[in-house]
């Protein structure tokens, strides 16, 4: 008997653990995770839910994001839940909820949400998502939470004009440079006119002396 009840905790205890370890196996992830943009343009984020085939009846979802680079636009669920809540948006957190009166096994994109990029520079949107904890972003089945991770995203926003067209450097346009006549090719001529000149005007004076 002593040697029995050794071995049925052990099992219990690895079976606990295989459970608990199963339990928190789903993941939220945001694609693309990272982008480059225009100020100015619109672009599509997708946050996707991978339920690792676990079952799932609810999801809560905060997302922090740059206000000074990045402007809500709107948010659109996708038909993976039945019940959903109009997204919300509270300063710089987007609040995305929805549930199912059965069961979800099957993963894929949950929400699309589109910004539009008013600043540049680097413009991070991140899950509000700590471990263990309940008033964050959760994916649960039946009250228990089941999120073990979460992946973010990081998005670049350059200035108008500046995309990697533009980035490339011009060709440049051929200068035609008129090359100067030399001094000799100048000079020559006029020296020739101006001695044929003095001769001409010499000869009378020659003559007249002679006479």
């Amino acid at each position: 008997m002593s040697r029995i009840l050794p071995r049925a905790l052990i099992v219990a205890t690895v079976f606990l653990l295989i459970s608990s370890s199963q339990a928190l196996a789903a993941s939220l992830s945001l694609s693309p995770a990272s982008k480059s943009v225009e100020n100015g343009d619109s672009f599509a984020v997708n946050v996707v839910l991978d339920t690792d085939a676990d079952s799932v009846d609810a999801v809560d979802i905060i997302l922090n994001f740059d206000s000074d680079k990045l402007e809500y636009s709107s948010a659109s669920y996708s038909t993976l839940f039945t019940n959903t809540i109009t997204p919300s948006v509270s300063g710089e957190q987007i609040i995305l909820r929805a549930t199912s009166p059965t069961a979800v096994t099957q993963g894929g994109t949950f929400a699309t949400i589109t910004f539009q990029a008013t600043g540049t520079g680097t413009a991070p949107v991140n899950f509000d998502f700590t471990s263990g904890d309940t008033t964050d972003s959760n994916v649960a089945y039946q009250g228990e939470d089941l999120l073990a991770s979460t992946s973010n995203g990081s998005y670049t926003i350059i200035a108008l004009g500046l995309g990697s067209d533009a980035s490339s450097s011009p060709t440049p346009t051929p200068t035609t440079v008129s090359e100067a006549m030399p001094e000799t090719g100048v000079l020559t001529p006029t020296l020739i006119v101006l001695l044929v000149g003095v001769s001409l005007i010499g000869l009378p004076l020659v003559w007249t002396i002679r006479r």
